[in-house]
């Protein structure tokens, strides 16, 4: 039963963040981590609103990074994906919201 419950409310977080979606459902750990980073960035998006310094901070993937991207598997390369696109929705967002001021 508590797995049950568990398992549910993890398929209520994936329906929530904003993610790429694929053929298969996100795990757990990237749900959570895309969860995190979304919570992260929204929270940067309020102290921008107010006036006040970022909390986080986000880190570009790029081809000269120490990250070989020939090597990183298909999860890691969807979750940058996934990680960047709401990254880029919500200052997308943002610029809208301080706009419409």
């Amino acid at each position: 039963m508590r797995m049950h419950s568990l398992n549910d409310a993890f398929e209520q977080l994936r329906e929530v963040i904003p993610h790429i979606k694929m053929e298969r459902k996100l795990s757990k750990i990237e749900t959570l981590t895309l969860a995190k980073n979304y919570i992260m960035a929204l929270t940067n998006v309020i102290c921008e609103m107010r006036g006040e310094e970022k909390h986080y901070t986000f880190q570009d993937v790029d081809e000269d990074s120490a990250v070989d991207l020939e090597t990183t598997t298909d999860d890691t390369s969807r979750e940058q994906n996934n990680n960047s696109m709401f990254q880029q929705n919500l200052e997308s967002s943002q610029e809208n919201v301080m706009n419409t001021r």
